[in-house]
């Protein structure tokens, strides 16, 4: 699954908006891109959004890609009613708790834009963030801060989390270093991942406490494997996470917030929560296409019960 991230983010750069694929669309490599990632809930768990990559169909070693596709694409939770929701290379989106905003990242920019009924109104978008690598967005449950992905200047691997107010004022740091960072519903403190050794590794996850002197503490996960994504549960007990074991697939976890009893659910990755912690989105492809990336958006009960597939990818040629 991490290569398919990887592979997506070079596709989502090399090309620009068109009206369709064409022979100069196909990306030759064994192992696709997933076609969807980064599923997130609206704040009434009506609606989930998530990036489309533009992947319309295979050719042997490569996959064609319609550019007027890519982007963030929004739907209801039953999979019905998919469309483009941001023409724009914008990947990652997550809504505020009160559901007027939606904030994302766009070519290493944080932006938000209102969201009303079921559209975001593009001329009104606020820009958050001036320079670097951003991404990774986030509102606090209050709507207050907004915390995000910073990657450190001059560096190969360091990743900064900061949080600012949601207007963009008050950017600050974290000390330490981490990725895709998530608030606990309380409002105080922040999870991410943070890697260990190797620099394609990432064991634990670290907590955060922006707003006291408490030091970050550390939480193991599944021992040996690289965890990744962690968001908590919406009454904070639980946290949800993917973890890959270098002997297999990548699977869709949950833990107590204290690290204790992990609990492997499905296949898969990119976790988010229901706003009313019963159900959980996450990207993972059928048996057909497991050993190929392709991966689509797919829901389950919290406890991995009533698992379907929401989005399609195509066939493998």
């Amino acid at each position: 699954m991490k290569y398919a991230i990887i592979l997506t983010l070079l596709l989502s750069m090399l090309y620009p908006l068109s009206c369709g694929p064409t022979a100069a669309d196909i990306n030759i490599d064994p192992v696709f891109s997933s076609v969807n990632e980064y599923p997130n809930w609206t704040s009434d768990g009506t609606k989930i959004v998530y990036y489309h990559s533009g992947i319309i169909d295979t050719k042997p070693g490569g996959a064609i890609i319609d550019k007027s596709l890519i982007g963030l694409w929004i739907m209801n939770k039953d999979g019905s009613d998919q469309r483009k929701l941001l023409d724009v290379f914008a990947r990652y989106g997550r809504f505020s708790s009160d559901g007027n905003w939606l904030v994302y990242d766009l070519s290493g920019i944080i932006y938000k834009a209102p969201f009303t009924g079921d559209s975001i109104i593009v001329a009104e978008k606020v820009q958050l963030t001036t320079g670097g690598r951003n991404s990774f967005p986030g509102f606090s449950p209050n709507g207050e801060w907004i915390s995000y992905r910073n990657f450190v200047p001059d560096t190969v691997s360091l990743s900064a989390i900061r949080i600012m107010k949601s207007d963009g004022s008050e950017n600050m740091p974290i000390p330490g270093s981490g990725f895709e960072p998530s608030w606990h519903p309380n409002g105080k403190e922040i999870i991410a991942y943070t890697r260990v050794g190797p620099l394609t590794s990432a064991k634990k996850f670290v907590r955060y406490f922006p707003f006291d002197s408490t030091m970050p503490d550390t939480l193991n996960a599944v021992e040996g494997n690289d965890n990744q994504y962690p968001g908590y549960s919406p009454d904070g007990k639980k946290i949800v996470f993917s973890s890959h074991s270098p002997e297999g697939p990548t699977f869709v976890y949950t833990m107590n917030s204290n690290g204790t009893m992990p609990r492997k659910l499905e296949v898969g990755g990119h976790p988010s929560w229901s706003p009313d912690g019963t159900e959980i989105a996450f990207i993972s492809a059928p048996e057909s296409k497991k050993g190929f990336g392709l991966g689509t958006v797919w829901i389950m009960d919290s406890n991995g019960d009533n698992i379907r597939q929401l989005t399609k990818a195509p066939d493998i040629n």
